[in-house]
């Protein structure tokens, strides 16, 4: 069992520190877990794509999240028939440049909740 990410979380890109921060998206309203701070609505991978990746240090920086792999998505627990993002979350960052290059870097680097998990 994974912990479910929420608006709370912190996710990276994964190059070395420091990494990249993911901007989220609003999350799933209609369900909402108990974090640090308050009431946090859990994601949804609409939630990361399209996503920004601000401050990553690496020399050719990612700039947005290009996939979430489908194991990173609970089997059981949807809301609104989308499954949530779970904290094993896994995919890929996309770099400027032209090609843009991909790196399989996604990661949720802190969950900041301990009350809800999925499969």
């Amino acid at each position: 069992m994974a912990y479910v990410l929420t608006t709370a979380s912190s996710v990276v890109c994964g190059h070395p520190p420091p990494s990249g921060k993911v901007t989220l998206g609003p999350g799933a309203s209609k369900l909402k877990v108990a974090s640090p701070a308050a009431l946090s609505p859990v994601l949804l991978a609409t939630d990361f794509i399209p996503g920004t990746v601000v401050n990553c240090q690496f020399s050719t920086p990612c700039v947005s999240v290009n996939q979430i792999n489908p194991t990173s998505l609970s089997r059981k627990l949807l809301v609104g028939g989308n499954p949530v993002v779970l904290s094993t979350l896994s995919g890929s960052t996309q770099a400027a440049g032209s090609p843009p290059p991909t790196y399989p870097l996604l990661r949720a680097e802190s969950a900041n909740e301990s009350k809800l998990q999925a499969v």
